[in-house]
């Protein structure tokens, strides 16, 4: 018995075995419905399956007769072996492709289906400062394919995809119906774009108000040419700062804090920054209208603390080196300095740090020497008044 048994599996896998290959290259989607492929193009004219076998066969392609339930009408033979052939599929429906080799000849069922998306539209549910709520209604018809082993016809639903745009931007992508997108911030187009596996689509669009805010800004130092003033990327006193509203939304009320020291009403102000220390900025952006507001809080900016240093050398020969006597400093309120020669004269005198001594008493050229200088700074930090006094080395 198990002798027999064997014989019988070796003479079935023999009579069964696959004489050819079938496959589709521009199909852009398959799958499979007890054992028939279902192959989906995104276009009839792309409809092309390919038989392919390791020897010499002769092919014939049948379409599927819903009224017969039968492949009996004929696309095409070939009148000649050969290893491949191809056949392109004249409409959607079931086919059949025979192959001829040695006697054997073996079947091969598959169905090809164009699928589109019919009808698209969608229904706004709710909207709120933060949210908009959207359900989608997409017809879809699904491919219709006969199963042999139930004996009837099956339904091959569609997957199928929601693209929502607001204002030609793409904003979400899902795969179910019901989402929520960001509330609009200006009024303009809301867009549903429903596509399928082949990218087949149908869209619909409707006009929605402008209802949340989104507040932001940007930030730009007026920038004060100094070389000798000391910031390491921070603020130096006095510093200006530019503020640019980039919020999104009608908003009606823009609100700006900076750190406990001030509150600003512009929409874009400028701000001169003076005490020591970090300051957090915030902008508050209202749309009285719906009653939203949004803030925009992530900027910290430091104003650096007050400094004055003085070189003990410089060289006013014109090289553009170490040309000058300059003060290094940040973070001042005012300022005052005196140079004297070494008998106690007046040589010079300033009340801007951003300027130096260029080694001259008036027009006059000083000599080589030693001078002495004394400066006084008033600040706005901890020790609210700064003294230096020392020596510097003129050189020629």
């Amino acid at each position: 018995m198990k002798f027999r048994f064997a014989i019988y599996l070796i003479s079935f896998f023999l009579s069964t075995s696959l004489l050819a290959q079938i496959s589709a290259p521009n199909a852009m989607w398959k799958t499979t419905v007890s054992g028939d492929t279902l192959y989906c193009f995104d276009v009839i004219s792309n409809a092309t399956v390919i038989a392919h076998s390791k020897a010499d066969a002769k092919f014939s392609c049948r379409s599927f007769d819903a009224e017969t339930m039968s492949y009996s009408n004929l696309i095409a033979a070939a009148s000649s072996s050969s290893t491949l052939a191809y056949f392109d599929l004249p409409a959607v429906g079931g086919y059949q492709i025979s192959v001829e080799q040695g006697g054997d000849v073996s079947t091969y069922r598959f169905w090809c289906d164009v699928p589109v998306v019919d009808e698209v539209s969608f229904d706004i549910e709710s909207i709120s400062c933060d949210e908009m709520r959207v359900v989608a209604k997409a017809k879809a018809t699904p491919s219709h394919v006969y199963d042999f082993a139930v004996s009837k016809w099956v339904d091959v639903k569609q997957k199928l995809v929601y693209d929502w745009y607001t204002i030609d931007t793409l904003q979400l992508s899902s795969n179910y119906p019901e989402t929520s997108l960001s509330s609009p911030y200006q009024t303009g187009e809301v867009k549903l774009v429903v596509r399928n596996k082949v990218n087949n689509k149908s869209e619909a669009v409707d006009i929605v108000d402008s209802y949340g805010v989104k507040a932001a800004f940007s930030h730009t130092e007026r920038e004060r040419k100094v070389p000798n003033e000391v910031k390491n990327n921070v603020l130096s006193a006095p510093a200006e700062v530019e503020f640019v509203n980039k919020s999104l939304g009608e908003y009606t009320v823009s609100e700006w804090v900076v750190g406990r020291i001030a509150r600003l009403y512009e929409v874009s102000p400028v701000y001169s920054f003076q005490a020591i220390g970090e300051h957090r900025i915030s902008l508050t952006v209202t749309n009285e209208n719906t009653g939203c507001s949004s803030v925009d809080s992530t900027l910290t900016l430091t104003v650096t603390k007050a400094q004055l240093a003085f070189p003990t050398a410089f060289t006013p020969n014109g090289d553009g080196v170490n040309d000058e006597f300059r003060c290094a400093y940040s973070s001042l309120r005012s300022y005052e300095i005196t140079i004297y020669n070494r008998w106690g004269r007046k040589v010079y005198h300033s009340t801007d740090p951003s300027v130096g001594w260029d080694g001259k008493n008036g027009n006059t050229e000083c000599a080589e020497g030693v001078y002495y200088y004394v400066a006084e700074a008033e600040t706005d930090d901890v020790v609210p008044t700064l003294k230096k006094h020392g020596s510097v080395t003129l050189i020629r």
